[in-house]
């Protein structure tokens, strides 16, 4: 798809996510930055500390984390949300923020970010109905989700001593966003414009009918079949274009 993306109609979005692209971004954040900020880790951690490591070592392997020599030299605005564990649908673990803590309190980092900031307008249920309506009963339903988005967004150097944390005495930085900050959505929904607009062009230019929905980083493309399928031939060469889009 190339330079797509910069023949994009809505400028400002392009210019957006250029600059994200090369600077990394920023999150909102209007708090004090002059405050050093650990929070203690919450009780979910203990059972399976070892799970834990595993998640923080990974994240130096993938250049995600910064770590700093010791404590005398964390930034000013250093921030160190809890870390804590929750439930996957699989039965596994994830590894999770709370830059909500502690509540009712402005020394959160979602509590230094206005709400408007994270306001942004989604497509919803209705839209995916109305597209499956009006590409009628002959449709073929594709969805996808684009899988830890957030982790592949890069943060602004002065804004990411804000996505802090800290391990057994060992202090680091989080390079890339988060999943459970308030701008976070908008941020990844940026991308989603760029990229469901790209989609949207490769349908046209392939002559293949449809209609695309996305919810933050959640994709369903509704094409029409019959109109997309002529003869067998073309059957099996229109639905491997359709699965190269996704």
């Amino acid at each position: 798809m190339g330079d797509a993306h910069q023949k994009l109609p809505d400028r400002e979005v392009t210019s957006d996510v250029t600059g994200i692209c090369r600077y990394g971004a920023r999150i909102g954040f209007n708090g004090r930055r002059e405050a050093l900020i650990i929070h203690p880790n919450l009780a979910t951690l203990h059972p399976d500390t070892d799970q834990v490591m595993a998640h923080i070592l990974h994240g130096p392997q993938a250049r995600r984390l910064l770590l700093y020599l010791n404590k005398d030299s964390l930034p000013n605005h250093y921030t160190a949300s809890p870390l804590g564990l929750t439930d996957k649908s699989d039965g596994s673990k994830r590894r999770i923020h709370h830059p909500s803590y502690a509540t009712q309190c402005t020394s959160s980092i979602n509590g230094g970010i206005p709400e408007e900031y994270g306001t942004i307008l989604s497509s919803g249920i209705k839209d995916a109905i109305l597209a499956i309506q009006n590409m009628g009963t002959s449709s073929l339903l594709i969805k996808h989700d684009s899988e830890c988005t957030f982790r592949h967004i890069p943060v602004f150097p002065l804004d990411s001593a804000l996505l802090s944390l800290e391990w057994k005495g060992r202090y680091y930085t989080e390079c890339f966003l988060l999943f459970g900050f308030r701008t976070a959505p908008y941020l990844c929904n940026l991308f989603s414009e760029v990229f469901h607009w790209i989609l949207q062009e490769e349908l046209k230019t392939q002559g293949l009918p449809g209609s695309i929905i996305h919810y933050v980083d959640n994709f369903l493309n509704v094409i029409h079949l019959l109109t997309a399928h002529h003869g067998d031939a073309a059957h099996h060469g229109n639905h491997w274009k359709i699965k190269c889009l996704f």
